[in-house]
């Protein structure tokens, strides 16, 4: 039986302003994200959760642990639009 795990990724928690891994997965030391493992993210990459998953699952062999991206959705309510809103 699995549980569901969850890590914020924008709070930097993989040392990735040092050479320290601070993530073990059943004794088995992470590599801190880099930018180039989230290729969808529009900014500071190396922080998401989709980059941390992506060195998670670089090591599945390993700790026999699979991250999974999940969908992530934005709602926006109560929203007037209108032509001066965008400004010039």
């Amino acid at each position: 039986m699995g549980a569901l795990a969850t890590i914020s990724g924008a709070q930097g928690v993989m040392g990735v302003y040092s050479y320290t891994p601070n993530l073990l997965i059943n004794g088995i030391s992470i590599d801190a994200p880099s930018a180039s493992d989230d290729t969808k993210s529009s900014g500071a990459n190396q922080f998401s959760a989709i980059a941390l998953a992506s060195q998670i699952n670089e090591k599945t062999s390993l700790t026999n642990v699979k991250a999974e991206v999940q969908t992530n959705v934005v709602t926006i309510y109560n929203t007037e639009l209108s032509a001066t809103t965008w400004g010039n």
